[in-house]
């Protein structure tokens, strides 16, 4: 097969469309565990309803978390004591914009980004969080599930602050992870269920975020110099092997 992605009837994968987000939130609960801690009653700010936005957004519901702060490209909403999930979800689902959502005070992106809550999730655009805006941040963990959205300047204020980001590289990996999982289904012509799909991920994902996590703390680096170390550490020991 020349590529992933591809739709169930010509030998895609169960598990692939909702890949990104919940590779992300295997990784986020297992950053948490780590800590002692889990999604019960945490505050959740996800910015962006597209597809890795909105499944993340359904999938917190069964977490315990409680979202309060989302958006899409028309408007922000807000609502401190948490957002109606399911007409988000009837929303977006029938192609419609959050300016219809009636029930939370509608804010700007900026101000979304800047909510105060446990954890915010940026799963839209890239640069959403720099040097201008990250002093202004009140997030106690960040989870890059978008491709870049926090500049590298950005990166050094909010590691300054004291604020972890899970680094895109890890946090959205889940993509690619099944795409793989997808190619391995189709070398062998044996197709899994979605619950062996989202177990391999499972397993995968919590092993990357403790290889990163014990880089970042032994080398007292953010974790995304910790998930960099780790890939030039194998590229050089595959190297080496390889004379």
């Amino acid at each position: 097969w020349a590529f992933t992605g591809k739709p169930l009837s010509i030998g895609g994968s169960l598990g692939r469309d909702t890949a990104t987000a919940q590779g992300g939130l295997y990784v986020l609960e297992a950053y948490l565990k780590q800590k002692s801690d889990t999604l019960q009653g945490k505050k959740i700010v996800i910015q962006g309803a597209g597809n890795a936005g909105l499944n993340m957004i359904e999938l917190i519901q069964k977490t315990g978390a409680i979202l309060v702060g989302t958006s899409d490209s028309k408007t922000a909403i807000y609502d401190e004591s948490g957002l109606d999930i399911a007409r988000i979800v009837a929303l977006k689902s029938g192609k419609k914009s959050l300016t219809e959502y009636i029930w939370a005070k509608h804010i700007s992106n900026s101000e979304l980004l800047e909510l105060t809550c446990d954890i915010l999730i940026p799963a839209a655009l890239e640069n959403q969080i720099t040097s201008e805006n990250a002093h202004k941040v009140q997030a106690k963990l960040i989870l890059e599930l978008a491709n870049g959205p926090i500049t590298p300047e950005a990166d050094t204020v909010l590691f300054s602050a004291g604020i972890p980001v899970i680094p895109d590289i890890l946090a959205n990996a889940g993509w690619v992870t099944v795409s793989y999982f997808e190619q391995v289904q189709n070398n062998t012509n044996y197709f899994w269920s979605r619950e062996e799909v989202q177990a391999k991920l499972k397993l995968k994902m919590e092993i990357a975020l403790t290889w990163v996590l014990e880089m970042s703390q032994t080398k007292n680096v953010m974790l995304r110099t910790g998930a960099y170390v780790v890939a030039m550490k194998r590229i050089l020991e595959a190297m080496k092997a390889r004379g």
